[in-house]
Order: structure tokens, then sequence, then C-alpha cells
């Protein structure tokens, strides 16, 4: 189980992080937005997918705990890329 949900945090940073690192590449507005959360739904589902792939019985729990965590880590990760470029002011 542990070797499933490190393939699935790999695959979610893969697919949800370059979104943050070309991110003023996204059109401005509502179509920029739009591309963003969808980029971070097919990442986070992908992480899901893979888990449920080995045991879907305790699903809802692992992937609750999965979601919240993925999703501080992109954010972790999107705040530092933001801060090595400048874009952080303290």
């Amino acid at each position: 189980m542990v070797f499933t949900l490190l393939i699935a945090a790999v695959v979610t940073l893969v697919l949800g992080l370059p979104v943050f690192v070309w991110g003023r590449a996204l059109p401005e507005g509502v179509w920029g937005l739009v591309l963003f959360i969808a980029s971070m739904i097919v990442s986070m589902g992908a992480g899901i997918a893979i888990i449920t792939r080995r045991d879907r019985s305790r699903i809802i729990p692992i992937a609750s705990v999965y979601i919240v965590v993925m999703f501080g880590v992109l954010v972790g990760v999107a705040f530092l890329i933001a801060w090595y470029r400048g874009q952080v002011e303290l």
C-alpha cells in the first residue's frame, strides 16, 4: 500500500506542478482559472485512480486524506516556486 501511495503522489506531482511552473503561459481571466482547476482535478484524479486499482474497500478515508495532503504539497511547492522567482513579498 505504501508503494502505491508513493506512485500516486509522484503522478499527482508530475501532472500538477507544470501548471505552477508555466503558469504565466495560461490565458488571463476565466479561461486561465478553468485550465488551472481542470489540471488540479486531473492530477488529483490520476492519483486517486492509481490508489483505487488496488484496494477499493477502504477508498473513502484514504482518498480524503490523500487529497488533503497532496493539495497541501502542491500549494507548498507552488509557494516555493513563487518565492524562488521573487514573486512573494514578506
